[in-house]
């Protein structure tokens, strides 16, 4: 009876292992594609951010999972094993591991919220005409053509030819604090 209580433990740990490696896997992936995203290497449209929502719920969801799991199963063990266990830090970080997959599958979901326009509390503008129709529109105005220069910032230098015919003007720019 012993024998078979425990042969069940070691197969239920083996699926608990299969889960946090596939909680890995996904989590390495959901990185990735982060900071893929972030470098723009993959485009900044709406299914990427729903992947990623989906991404870091499932694998926020799927590590909890196991380490309830894993849980169960070591209190299940102290009758067959006649031994008892303390939560260390390392089930602490795993659980804060966790809160922030779920914390980065919300902004990715608010992100993806934006993508779509369904927040109108923001007050997005979608194309120019709106924008121009808009009190709270930044408007840009372009300097004139001949505007002074800041003294220090810009000047300009005019480099002669060997032949004396084409004159060249260089700037440099140098930084005043």
């Amino acid at each position: 009876m012993v024998q078979i209580s425990h042969r069940s433990i070691q197969d239920d740990l083996r699926v608990v292992r299969i889960m946090m490696m596939s909680s890995l896997g996904l989590s390495f992936l959901l990185n990735l594609i982060l900071g893929m995203k972030l470098t723009y290497l993959i485009p900044q449209n709406k299914y990427i951010h729903l992947f990623t929502t989906i991404l870091s719920f499932l694998s926020g969801i799927l590590l909890l999972w196991a380490l309830v799991l894993y849980h169960n199963k070591l209190k299940q063990g102290q009758s067959v094993h006649f031994s008892s266990y303390n939560i260390n830090w390392i089930m602490y970080t795993a659980y804060l591991n966790i809160f922030f997959l779920f914390v980065c599958g919300i902004f990715s979901l608010l992100e993806y919220q934006l993508s779509t326009g369904c927040c109108t509390w923001l007050n997005i503008h979608k194309s120019d005409n709106e924008c121009k129709e808009s009190e709270n529109c930044i408007k840009g105005i372009s300097l004139p053509e001949h505007a002074a220069m800041p003294h220090g910032i810009v000047r300009s230098h005019t480099v002669n030819s060997k032949e004396g015919t084409l004159n060249k003007q260089t700037r440099r720019v140098t930084w005043a604090l």
